[in-house]
């Protein structure tokens, strides 16, 4: 007689299956927040904690397979797998859609994206231009060099905007922007810098397994995005509304 599955045994699968998991992501995401000892083996070993979850379930599988046919117990694994498939894409989706910005660098989905530290000194020059203008769009903003597009875009309702290739002439304007690491602009005492990143990038090659363990849960990581920097130039005592 030929075995046919209620749907009712690849439900048990599948209830049993999600707790296993939420009890295994739960140690591991412990293991991996948590710093250990170097003597404290308890903590070191407590990545063991998922993988007998998955024996755990690889167990309950077996058991339904021989109760009630293979093909039960495959349904029933395989639902169980593709409910924690869309569990971890809408997790995923919704860290790159409504995650903080400055973890976006580690969202490979994301590209090239803006740094945060665009907003600051999008915001720095909007200030100082209400300080010195009365108005938070009228300062005068040269950029020496190649305009980036992310830099571009932020200034672009500065109405006294220019781009230029040298810093000759450009002593009396109130902000310039200059490539960072390059000696050549440097505007001596009259001004005072600072360096912003215009954009952010990151790549998991060459993480550690635990880190990349990390990296693949929480879409972020220890180690800083690199990415093209600039530096804003204040002139010091200028005009003041």
């Amino acid at each position: 007689m030929q075995r046919r599955g209620s749907w009712a045994n690849e439900g048990i699968i599948l209830a049993a299956g999600l707790v296993i998991a939420g009890f295994g992501y739960i140690g591991l995401t412990g293991w991996l927040d948590r710093p250990c000892a170097a003597d404290d083996q308890l903590c070191r070993l407590a990545w063991l904690q998922p993988v007998a979850a998955l024996g755990l379930f690889v167990v309950i599988v077996a058991f339904f397979a021989y109760l009630s046919g293979p093909a039960v117990a495959l349904r029933g694994a395989a639902i169980t797998g593709v409910i924690i498939g869309l569990i971890s894409m809408v997790s995923l989706g919704w860290r790159l859609n409504f995650g903080p910005l400055m973890n976006l660098p580690y969202q490979p989905l994301a590209g090239v994206p803006a740094a945060t530290e665009l907003q600051s000194l999008a915001a720095t020059l909007s200030n100082e231009s209400l300080i010195r203008t009365g108005d938070d769009e009228m300062l005068d903003v040269a950029v020496v060099g190649p305009l980036h597009p992310s830099l571009a875009w932020e200034l672009r309702r500065f109405a006294n905007f220019l781009q230029v290739t040298s810093v000759q002439g450009l002593d009396g304007n109130s902000a310039i922007i200059t490539p960072a690491g390059d000696s050549e602009f440097n505007l001596g005492t009259a001004y005072l810098g600072q360096d912003f990143a215009l954009d952010a990038y990151w790549q998991p090659a060459g993480l550690p397994p635990k880190e990349m363990l990390k990296w693949l849960i929480y879409r972020r990581a220890a180690t800083p995005p690199a990415g093209n920097r600039v530096i804003l130039w204040l002139r010091m005592g200028g005009n003041r509304g």
